[in-house]
């Protein structure tokens, strides 16, 4: 499986590379619209992190065998679970959320107060939990992270394979610079566009994939290499975009009912 892992990853490597002389960087393509969208803070992004990430606990154990056993082919429902993901802004009001229908994590910006939370399904309805269950705190908004690595969507990645897109003279101080290096349909009837960074010993390519030019799927692989400039390893990211429009979901831009702000003790 790592052998065929790596054979797929040099493939992909090797049509991004190529791909660079094909395409320059300034026509117009099928991100124009997102891109502004980004530029302008003003949407709503739902999507779905479908990337295998390993568990960080042992709490829910398999077992494959005597009474326990279960097909093969479903275990990695278990050991791997897709996330999905809530962006929406307007402006300096913004609403992050990552989890799924049972447990989500959020964090709600309103200018210069940020509230972290968690959704919790208790039985057949959501308990809001922040300092404690019912009461959240308000931190103070960190302008300056802001500035230096842009705005956030979720988790690092997504941030990451989000921001490429953008030009680099409207990114972050601290965010890494991408250069588009190719397009082209798929014989599924999809199109997309590439993306490539270069780093000390490693580099990345993004490819954005579009239905009748919606923004369906983003994916991207990041390469380390030897000494030598070879492909030793990769990892990989998907995406699936399932709403990308041009209006903030206002219903989001609040804190839910049941979730009150408890005031910070002053310190003496």
């Amino acid at each position: 499986m790592r052998n065929k892992w790596k054979m797929t990853t040099v493939a992909m490597a090797a049509s991004f590379v190529m791909n660079a002389a094909l395409c320059g960087t300034a026509f117009a393509d099928n991100l124009d619209t997102y891109r502004n969208l980004l530029l302008k803070k003003v949407y709503t992004i739902k999507y779905t992190n479908v990337t295998f990430e390993p568990r960080q606990t042992n709490r829910d154990k398999v077992s494959l065998i005597g009474s326990n056993y279960m097909d093969i082919s479903k275990v990695d429902a278990l050991l791997y679970k897709p996330t999905q993901s809530v962006i929406v802004s307007d402006r300096d009001k913004r609403y992050e959320e990552v989890g799924n229908e049972n447990y989500a994590t959020c964090r709600l910006q309103l200018g210069d107060s940020t509230y972290v939370f968690t959704r919790v399904k208790d039985k057949d309805k959501f308990v809001w939990v922040g300092s404690k269950k019912g009461e959240v705190m308000a931190d103070k908004t960190n302008r300056y992270a802001q500035l230096l690595q842009g705005d956030s969507y979720g988790n690092e990645t997504v941030t990451r394979m989000l921001n490429a897109c953008l030009p680099n003279s409207r990114k972050g101080a601290g965010i890494t610079t991408y250069t588009k290096v190719g397009e082209g349909w798929l014989d599924n009837g999809l199109n997309y566009i590439d993306y490539r960074s270069d780093g000390t010993g490693s580099f990345e390519a993004i490819r954005y994939y579009f239905k009748d030019w919606t923004l369906v799927k983003i994916a991207s692989g990041m390469y380390f290499l030897n000494s030598n400039g070879e492909i030793i390893d990769g990892k990989r990211n998907i995406i699936h975009v399932t709403e990308f429009k041009p209006v903030a979901e206002e219903n989001y831009l609040k804190l839910p009912e049941g979730l009150k702000v408890k005031a910070n003790k002053k310190k003496k």
